[in-house]
C-alpha cells in the first residue's frame, strides 16, 4: 500500500479527508498523476476481497476499481461486502461505454461505472459525487435501474394466487375464463382483481394487462400471449377463422410497442 496526502491538502491540515484507493497496475497510469485535491490518495493491489478488506480499514473511502476484478467476485457475494452508499464506495472502470455494464455493476452495490478511458476531470467529478452519497451514471441509466427495482418490488407483495391472476390477465383473458381455468368462483377473481389494482397501481384491465407482462416479463414469468393472431385468409372448403376482437387487438398493439421502446 502507499498512501499520501496531496500539497493542498497537507497544507490545509484536511486529516479527515476522504479516502481515495486506486487498484494498482489495473488502472491507466495517467490517473496516478490525477490532481486529487481534497482527497487522500492511496494505491492497493491483490485479490479484490483483500482490497476490499484494506479499505474497510481506511473506510470512509471510494475505491476505483476495475471491472475485471470486480467481476471475480459472485454477485451476491460481493453485495454483501460492499452494501450500498455504505463507508467503502465502489467506482468501477470498465472496458467500454456501455448501459448494460452500468445496469449491472449498480445492481451489485457499485456507485458508479466510467470506461477506463475517461480523461482525468471526469473521473474526479465521479469520485466526488461518489464521496458525497451520489451515483456516477446516465439519467437514462439510472431511470431504468430503478424501473426494474420497483417492477420487481411490486412483484414480491403479490400474494400466489394474485400472480396467478395476473399471468392470465396478461394473457388477455376475462374473469369467467380466469375462474374457469383456475376453478375459482368468478366473485372471488373480481377480488383478487380489486386487490392487484390497488398494489400495481393501476385504475383499470387495460392498464393491468400492460403492466402485468411488463412485470412478469421482467421476472422471466410471463407465459405465453394467448392474444388470437391476425386471421389468415381460409382455404377452399375451410371455415372462417374468427377474427380477433378489437380489445385483444389493442393489447396486442400495445405489447408490441412496449417491446419496441
Amino acid at each position: 500500500m502507499q498512501s499520501g496526502k496531496t500539497p493542498t491538502a497537507a497544507r490545509a491540515g484536511l486529516l479527515s479527508a476522504t479516502r481515495v484507493v486506486l487498484e494498482r497496475s489495473r488502472l491507466p497510469k495517467s490517473f496516478e498523476a490525477t490532481k486529487w485535491e481534497g482527497f487522500e490518495l492511496s494505491q492497493c493491489s491483490g485479490t479484490i476481497t483483500e482490497i476490499l478488506a484494506e479499505c474497510e480499514r481506511l473506510s470512509p473511502c471510494v475505491l476505483v476499481v476495475s471491472q475485471d476484478t470486480v467481476e471475480k467476485l459472485e454477485a451476491d457475494e460481493f453485495r454483501t461486502m460492499v452494501g450500498v452508499g455504505g463507508s467503502v464506495r465502489v467506482l468501477v472502470l470498465g472496458t467500454r461505454k456501455d448501459p448494460s455494464l452500468v445496469k449491472k455493476f449498480l445492481s451489485m452495490g457499485c456507485m458508479g461505472y466510467l470506461p477506463n478511458r475517461v480523461p482525468s476531470p471526469t473521473l474526479r467529478r465521479a469520485v466526488r459525487a461518489i464521496a458525497a452519497g451520489e451515483v456516477w451514471a446516465d439519467r437514462s441509466t439510472i431511470t431504468e435501474v430503478m424501473k426494474n427495482m420497483i417492477l420487481k418490488q411490486s412483484i414480491q407483495v403479490l400474494t400466489m394466487r394474485e400472480r396467478d391472476i395476473l399471468r392470465q390477465i396478461a394473457s388477455g383473458l376475462s374473469n369467467r375464463a380466469i375462474a374457469d381455468r383456475l376453478c375459482i368462483t368468478h366473485e372471488t377473481v373480481r377480488w383478487h382483481i380489486r386487490g392487484l389494482y390497488s398494489k400495481l397501481g393501476v385504475q383499470d384491465r387495460f392498464s393491468a394487462i400492460v403492466y402485468g407482462r411488463r412485470l412478469l416479463d421482467s421476472e422471466g414469468e410471463l407465459t405465453p400471449r394467448e392474444v388470437p393472431s391476425l386471421p389468415k385468409a381460409p382455404s377452399p372448403g375451410e371455415a372462417p377463422q374468427k377474427r380477433a376482437s378489437p380489445r385483444a387487438a389493442r393489447v396486442e398493439a400495445e405489447w408490441k410497442t412496449f417491446q419496441t421502446s
